[in-house]
């Protein structure tokens, strides 16, 4: 008994009597031995009955089996699976646990701030100089951020790939947002060398400031989530805070892009037209067709998130052809038609069979067609080869979102556009500082149109500053194509 520690001795001495009582050929009970004075020893103790060559019992012999590298290993285990193996970092799963304890604990004045953080072009690292190389990158980021933070009561996580988490308990002395996320991103911009190449990265985040304390973590890290892809929308090194609303939208757009399947199956979308105006006289220059859904005006960038935008766009373009030769042959009108393509389109390998197939289908001259890219898509590998193989068919290209700037106006050079569509939010804005490069869009044989005219002041301010062409409620909504011909 004097190997047993003080606080194992009434479960050794049960498991003896219970023994003794024969209750079972033997008993089993973790407890602690005496190592020395301080010292205890986690051990498995067995104790069994053993009988003489009559049979009657004779002695208890007593097993100690040490469990303290058992134990370790158990620990290390446990450790390993709440940690990442290649930073040491916390992993999601252990991050996820400590965001209930720390919206538990945080200051009810100051709260928590979660961070979603994903490192921008780490593919073009892995990608050019191998995935050894990458990996390096990530520890020397992960060795950063925690120096970073090293002064608040704050955890850093490594979840998949390049993403990491920060959740930051926060103090009157917590430096606010943007100060904290200049700070990730002037430390991650000093160049690091890894097998000689000297490497520096930027960060976007998303940013969830002050949630309520009983959100679930779960949800918090999606809503972190939803205000990084914001933030990676069109640029990089950005970070975005959660809004509610913005939730609310997204939420509501997600739940109607699902249905769309269903609403287009049943007929309920369908394909209106809008005139396309000379700006200088009102005269109609040409005709563009758009999806039309009772549910919602936007329509193709809710086809764009599933997919359905594929089989949904050559349907546009069909139908748009199709009533464009109708018109011709009746007589009724022979004019331009334009259709607008989605990101998604603008770089899907089939665009040009799809449209080839079509314009075979309708008999639509291919120089009667026009085809709308998103200016921002043309650095994505296949969408200027699809817009090169288009116009030397014969059909004509146009740019949308094109914001007269000297990057934009780049593109007018090497690809043979002949027009471009100003967004309505610089239409809107009318700043004559925005209009400088009217004349070298025009030196090079392009046109300008201004979409979201919706008054005579901005239809105005436009013909004055040169643009040529306009689209928008002040030349006349998207209408059936009865209605259209009505209105016209």
């Amino acid at each position: 008994m004097e190997f047993v520690a003080p606080s194992s001795i009434v479960v050794f001495r049960e498991m003896v009597e219970r023994v003794l009582a024969e209750r079972a050929e033997f008993e089993r009970e973790p407890l602690h031995l005496l190592r020395g004075e301080d010292d205890l020893a986690k051990v498995t103790m067995t104790a069994s009955l053993l009988r003489d060559g009559d049979g009657k019992p004779s002695h208890v012999l007593v097993v100690a089996d040490d469990d303290t590298e058992l134990a370790l290993l158990q620990g290390e285990l446990r450790r390993q699976s709440l940690h990442d193996v290649l930073t040491g970092l916390p992993n999601r799963q252990f991050f996820t646990t400590h965001l209930e304890t720390a919206l538990r604990r945080a200051d009810p004045e100051f709260g928590v701030t979660v961070f979603h953080l994903d490192l921008d072009a780490f593919g073009l690292v892995c990608n050019s100089l191998g995935g050894g190389v990458g990996e390096r990158l990530l520890q020397h980021v992960a060795r950063r951020l925690r120096a970073l933070m090293s002064r608040e009561q704050a955890m850093v996580a490594r979840f998949d790939g390049d993403e990491f988490g920060i959740v930051v308990e926060n103090t009157f002395l917590t430096p606010d947002v943007a100060t904290t996320m200049a700070a990730i991103n002037t430390d991650l911009a000093e160049p690091v060398f890894v097998d000689d190449h000297g490497l520096s990265v930027s960060v976007s985040a998303g940013v969830v400031h002050r949630p309520s304390p009983d959100v679930d973590p779960v949800e918090l890290l999606r809503m972190a989530d939803l205000a990084l892809r914001q933030a990676k929308k069109d640029q990089r090194g950005q970070w975005e805070l959660f809004h509610g609303n913005q939730d609310t939208e997204r939420r509501r757009d997600h739940a109607l892009a699902v249905v769309m399947p269903g609403a287009w199956e049943q007929g309920d979308i369908g394909v209106c037209y809008r005139p396309v105006r000379v700006l200088a006289t009102g005269e109609l220059a040409g005709v563009e067709a758009v999806l039309h859904w009772d549910l919602s005006d936007r329509c193709a960038e809710l086809a764009d998130q599933t997919g359905l935008i594929l089989p949904m766009g050559e349907w546009l373009i069909r139908i748009a052809a199709g009533q464009a030769q109708w018109w011709r042959q009746r007589g009724e009108l022979d004019a331009q038609f334009g259709v607008r393509l989605t990101r998604h389109q603008a770089t899907d390998a089939d665009l040009v069979s799809r449209v080839a197939k079509v314009v075979e289908e309708t008999g639509l001259p291919h120089e009667r067609l026009t085809l709308c890219m998103p200016v921002g898509v043309l650095g994505v590998a296949g969408a200027a080869e699809n817009l090169s193989t288009l116009a030397a068919r014969g059909v004509r290209i146009a740019l949308e979102d094109f914001g007269l700037g000297p990057r934009d106006l780049a593109w007018l050079s090497e690809l043979p556009i002949v027009s471009v569509c100003v967004p309505e939010e610089l239409v809107h804005r009318m700043d004559p500082r925005s209009v400088a490069l009217i004349p070298a869009v025009h030196e090079l044989g392009v046109n300008i149109c201004v979409d979201g005219v919706e008054t005579a002041e901005q239809a105005r301010w436009w013909t004055e500053a040169g643009a040529d062409l306009a689209i928008g409620a002040h030349f006349g909504v998207p209408r059936d194509a009865g209605e259209f011909l009505q209105k016209l």
